[in-house]
């Protein structure tokens, strides 16, 4: 099930944006003095987007595009998306709009649309730990039950707890401590 749900994360639109982004990112000079951060245009991500995903220009909607396998994203959906969930700022700039992001945080956020290629699951630790875990157990019982037994030696034959008096083999011998 954890297979399943990595999968389908890595096949939405977030992920392939996530993609598209981190591929410009490495590709993009920095600006900044900051090599954190990477700033990108937005006609350069709306440019790379068309480019990367399958699809037909709608004429009548010039900031749209019409994809097989997401349905008609536009240019404000994939900014929303760098904003809301890549945490990206837009820096005022009077000549074009753009994007500021962290190298950082696209790296943090990598594993959220990475799939799961195996799951391994390693069974001899768990079995010898239980095995360490019984033999504690066991060596911990026998040591309480060694420390309850109680030795005396009570006329009448009650040793370590057991009523020696009614064994046949000892009822001739009490009688005769009776008797005297």
């Amino acid at each position: 099930m954890l297979i399943e749900n990595k999968e389908r994360k890595a096949n939405t639109l977030e992920a392939r944006v996530y993609r598209i982004i981190t591929s410009l990112a490495e590709k993009v000079e920095q600006a900044s003095l900051d090599s954190d951060v990477v700033v990108l245009t937005s006609a350069e991500v709306w440019d790379a987007v068309k480019k990367e995903i399958e699809g037909q220009y709608i004429e009548t909607k010039p900031q749209s595009y019409e994809t097989v396998e997401y349905g008609t994203i536009s240019q404000r959906m994939i900014a929303s998306i760098l904003e809301d969930r890549f945490e990206a700022e837009r820096p005022p700039d009077p000549k074009a709009r753009k994007f500021r992001l962290s190298r950082t945080k696209l790296n943090r956020l990598g594993s959220n649309y990475s799939s799961i290629s195996k799951i391994e699951v390693k069974k001899e630790d768990f079995h010898a730990t239980q095995a360490e875990e019984k033999s504690s157990d066991a060596s911990d019982a026998s040591d309480a039950s060694r420390d309850n037994e109680t030795h005396h030696n009570v006329p009448g034959g009650i040793e370590n707890g057991n009523n020696s008096a009614s064994r046949p083999e000892n009822k001739q011998e009490n009688d005769k401590d009776i008797e005297t």
